[in-house]
């Protein structure tokens, strides 16, 4: 019941007061000392046998070990183990004791809910990876949500076995700052600047059991990670980690950067919040000068893009005004039975059967031949089609949509238009040429036949006798005859 946690908490808070030791982790809370009075000593027993959600329960012993009841009596002066265990929410972090959050804090990482029973609620702060406030006891505890990761892992080098850099950026880079000061935030701002300066430098090692974090420079500077003013200088290092991590998309450019301009700018006369202040600046102006040089690369490449793009759309437009002109030019092929036509004499018999044979030939090659071109067409067209789309969709980051449709898009289009509007009309002058080629076939064929020569009729055949000649003598030569 909310009401027996409350009084329980303060209870805790009251034995820790009077000088008990206090050791809190996680999971439960360990109270050592001594009860100052006989109404103490039944209080926490009475709590014991008490529903005290949501905290899980409360145990009490003596200096034996032995579990204490309401028949025991109080004895001035004894010892006793008080044992509160708290409940386990994956990912939170629940504490009676601010200081013991606190310490968790500066020392520990990994939990993304940390609530305090005894924080102030102005006191209560917020980062990307971490939520601080009191522990309301009666609200249920709940799991965070699973924060972004910003891993800084893969641009420095970690030497120490412990891993002294951390895989999670996330729970150091503040956005809602407490309203007033307090030892929790102290601790959390304490292990902040650390963790953050880890993620600014290129490798971290131990020597002589202190870990030390390496600028390569040049100079080559070397920070002690557990120097003090690491913890007031967390907002300039928030700043820095911000800029090279969460500012930009290049964060490897922005790293390398910074870590120069650190190396360039650390002296020991000066304060480490205005070494990284000056750090930052630096790394900025450098920054703006890589994009300028970069721009102009950029900007050479994307010409040098668009006139590919622009040649390569001119290349299809060409292939499909040739094929446009080829369908035109087998017209002329097709034409050449009509001139055969003239030469040919339709009169003999040989002759016609040969030029009405042609002119079905000539009909079936020009079908042929038309329907072969179109389907080579076709298939090429398909094929720049497929691959006009493959690499357009490499050109969605760098040319914008209006721009590729302009230069690759409606060329193509019209030129493609153009060509399947002379197919058609091509085709259907072959379909009257081919029609018409088998119309002269069958006239020649019909012609020839119509005009072969008769056959010469026998006598026999005739029925007529032959009229007898008459035997004339020649004269004499005095005029008579015989």
């Amino acid at each position: 019941m909310t009401s027996n946690s409350t009084r329980l908490a303060a209870l805790a808070a009251d034995f820790a007061q009077r000088g008990g030791k206090v050791d809190e982790r996680i999971d439960q809370v360990v109270l050592r000392g001594e009860f100052s009075s006989e109404g103490e000593q039944a209080e926490w027993i009475a709590l014991s046998g008490q529903d005290v959600s949501p905290l899980g329960s409360v145990s009490i012993r003596d200096r034996w070990s032995n579990e204490m009841s309401a028949s025991d009596p109080f004895v001035a002066r004894g010892e006793v183990t008080i044992i509160i265990v708290k409940p386990n929410i994956l990912g939170t972090a629940p504490f009676l004791f601010e200081g013991s959050a606190a310490l968790h804090l500066e020392t520990e990482r990994g939990y993304g809910f940390v609530r305090v029973a005894s924080l102030d609620a102005r006191a209560g702060f917020q980062t990307r990876g971490l939520e601080v406030g009191t522990w309301d006891f009666g609200k249920d505890l709940t799991s965070p949500p699973e924060p972004v990761a910003i891993n800084p892992r893969k641009f420095v080098r970690d030497y120490v076995p412990e891993r002294e850099i951390v895989d999670d950026l996330s729970p150091w880079l503040i956005t809602l700052e407490p309203a007033v000061e307090s030892d929790l935030f102290a601790g959390w701002r304490k292990q902040a600047g650390r963790r953050l300066l880890g993620a600014l430098v290129n490798g971290a090692s131990l020597s002589a059991e202190h870990v030390m974090f390496h600028v390569s420079g040049p100079p080559v500077v070397d920070f002690n990670a557990n120097r003090s003013d690491l913890s007031t200088a967390w907002r300039e290092l928030t700043n820095c980690a911000e800029w090279v991590y969460i500012e930009g998309h290049d964060r490897e450019v922005r790293h390398v950067l910074f870590v120069a301009e650190l190396a360039r700018s650390a002296q020991a006369s000066v304060k480490f919040e205005d070494t990284a202040r000056r750090a930052l600046e630096g790394a900025k102006a450098s920054y703006q000068a890589h994009i300028n040089s970069s721009s102009r690369e950029t900007l050479k490449a994307l010409g040098d893009l668009r006139k590919t793009i622009i040649d390569e759309t001119q290349k299809v437009s060409q292939r499909a005004q040739d094929m446009t002109g080829n369908l035109w030019r087998d017209i002329a092929v097709s034409a050449s039975p009509f001139v055969l036509k003239v030469l040919v004499d339709a009169g003999k018999a040989a002759s016609a059967m040969v030029s009405g044979g042609f002119y079905f030939a000539a009909a079936f090659f020009i079908v042929m031949s038309y329907m072969f071109q179109r389907s080579i067409n076709g298939s090429f067209l398909a094929n720049q089609q497929d691959a006009r789309e493959a690499w357009l969709r490499t050109l969605y980051s760098h040319i914008s949509e209006s721009e590729r449709e302009a230069i690759a898009g409606t060329p193509v289009r019209d030129a493609v238009k153009s060509y399947e509007k002379i197919r058609d009309l091509v085709g259907g002058v072959y379909g009257i040429l081919a029609l018409i080629l088998c119309a002269f076939g069958i006239s020649t064929l019909g012609a020839g036949r119509s005009a072969a020569p008769e056959p010469a009729p026998t006598s026999a055949s005739s029925g007529a006798t032959a009229e007898p000649v008459a035997e004339v003598s020649a004269p004499d030569s005095d005029g008579e005859g015989q």
